[in-house]
């Protein structure tokens, strides 16, 4: 079984919103450390994605891009031309993330959007209708809809990927998961206790069936990935890390759906399964969702989620640049070798 891992990849500092060494060296290091993708965010405070994921793909060789987007941003017929070119200009190492929930209830609105998060998800599964039949269909159409309306549309621009770019669906939310089952490629989630986690997956492929399709979405799960030498190693590590980011306060600013099941986890208790850690953690009232332990137990708390049919992780350390070398040296080759049936953990 092929596992994907996803980096990130940041644009800049607190300094500086677009650091170009920053970038490249980033975009680097992920490849080098034999990750398959790594993300590119989307925010108003943020530098457009798809210039970032042009420059980063420019300073690399097989890494692919991850592109958060937010539907309604762009007309649906313009971006397809525009991830269309540059998936032609990377050599087909593009990938789209929708997002259209959010950390926060005020980004969309700095862009100019007033939809409520439900509207906006209904709104995200007509954007992914348009730009898949805007890559796919032999001929000019039009489109009617409740969120986008246009006449005579001549798909002229298509991927090179076909028949189009992969696409996931970011949120937790009942209306993300329903978006997701009926039009992704990936459905996207923080990382939580494994039977909530099966609850998911089974949820999305009900979502997947109820809108006849016959192949679910595959399932990516967003991990902090704290390492060490043995597993007390690692949990100290972890422990420094949360008291470094002072006493925990919830200011009730993140109200998103994935944020209040990890509160719910955290509430439950500190220390999950085999190896997660859900913990309240900073200023902004965020709980740190962390595999904690060796390269050993971490990796079999991965494959514990394979098993479950989740086969993506978005995973980052908690010291950079260092971690990112350390889970691609120590982490990510144990997991690939147990999903291909070669060892420790397999089966």
């Amino acid at each position: 079984m092929e596992v994907e891992f996803i980096g990130y990849v940041p644009a800049g500092t607190r300094e500086s919103a677009i650091d170009l060494p920053r970038i490249r060296e980033g975009v680097r290091r992920h490849e080098e450390a034999g990750y398959d993708t790594v993300l590119i965010g989307y925010g108003p405070d943020s530098p457009d994605p798809f210039q970032v994921a042009a420059y980063a793909a420019a300073h690399s060789s097989r890494i692919r891009m991850l592109l958060a987007h937010r539907a309604g941003v762009v007309f649906p017929t313009v971006a397809a031309r525009m991830i269309a070119s540059l998936d032609h200009f990377t050599g087909g190492r593009i990938s789209l993330n929708l997002v259209p929930g959010g950390t926060l209830d005020t980004h969309p609105r700095q862009d100019g959007d007033y939809l409520s998060k439900d509207e906006r998800y209904a709104r995200t599964g007509e954007y992914l209708r348009v730009l898949k039949a805007a890559w796919t269909s032999p001929t000019a159409f039009s489109h009617h809809g409740e969120h986008y309306r246009f006449d005579d549309y001549e798909p002229h621009v298509r991927p090179l990927q076909r028949p189009w770019v992969p696409l996931y669906v970011a949120g937790s939310s009942p209306a993300a998961q329903a978006v997701a089952g009926a039009h992704a490629d990936c459905y996207a989630c923080y990382g939580e206790p494994l039977a909530r986690t099966a609850e998911v997956v089974s949820s999305v492929r009900a979502e997947a069936a109820r809108a006849g399709r016959s192949t679910a979405p595959c399932f990516v799960a967003r991990f902090t990935v704290v390492l060490g030498e043995d597993d007390d190693h690692a949990r100290e590590r972890a422990r420094q890390h949360v008291r470094r980011a002072g006493a925990p306060v919830d200011p009730g600013i993140l109200n998103n759906e994935g944020n209040r099941r990890l509160k719910a986890a955290a509430s439950a208790a500190e220390h999950h399964d085999r190896a997660l850690w859900t913990v309240p953690i900073g200023s902004w009232g965020s709980v740190l969702n962390a595999l904690v332990g060796s390269p050993r137990t971490v990796a079999d708390a991965l494959l514990d989620y394979v098993r479950l049919g989740v086969t993506g992780f978005r995973i980052s350390g908690i010291s950079e640049p260092e971690d990112t070398v350390a889970i691609g040296r120590e982490l990510i080759p144990l997991v690939r070798s147990a999903a291909a049936g070669r060892g420790p953990g397999a089966g």
